[in-house]
């Protein structure tokens, strides 16, 4: 009997004993699992990761080829406008030019306007003195001729 009580006190440990390591298996088939699991959310995580930093560097690069772009504009319209600048000074230069130019042009049209008025002037002085020359050795040739007639 005592042999008997002990098959089954044996029995039932090992029964508990079973249950333990099928329960342990199992506990440990969760954690491998588990493992598992975090070892492929890791790897995940590393290939996302790894995405991630080849976006950034390719934001980079569009980043610092956006941004010689933009040197490239800025010297462009900085050599524009140098040259704007330089072209507004030749023009206000032209235009101080052509403004000197009309002045004298206006000048020498008075002036040219005076020496044709001056010479209308006085051709107009010279023919009524040669008209009043001519009346008057008019006048002496007719008396002279009156006088030889006479004579």
């Amino acid at each position: 009997q005592q042999l008997q009580k002990r098959e089954e006190e044996l029995a039932a440990q090992l029964r508990q004993a079973k249950g333990e390591l099928t329960r342990a298996a199992q506990a440990s088939t969760s954690v491998e699992a588990r493992l598992e699991q975090t070892e492929a959310e890791k790897a995940e995580a590393a290939h996302a990761l790894a995405r991630e930093a080849e976006a950034k560097a390719s934001l980079q690069m569009r980043l610092a080829a956006t941004q010689a772009e933009l040197a490239h504009l800025q010297a462009v319209r900085k050599e524009r406008a140098a040259t704007l600048a330089a072209l507004e000074t030749q023009l206000s230069s032209a235009e101080a030019d052509a403004a000197d130019k009309a002045s004298a042009l206006a000048q020498l049209s008075a002036l040219h306007d005076a020496t044709v008025r001056e010479s209308a002037e006085m051709s107009a002085r010279a023919k009524a003195e040669s008209d009043a020359r001519l009346r008057e050795l008019s006048e002496q040739h007719r008396r002279q001729l009156d006088e030889v007639q006479q004579e």
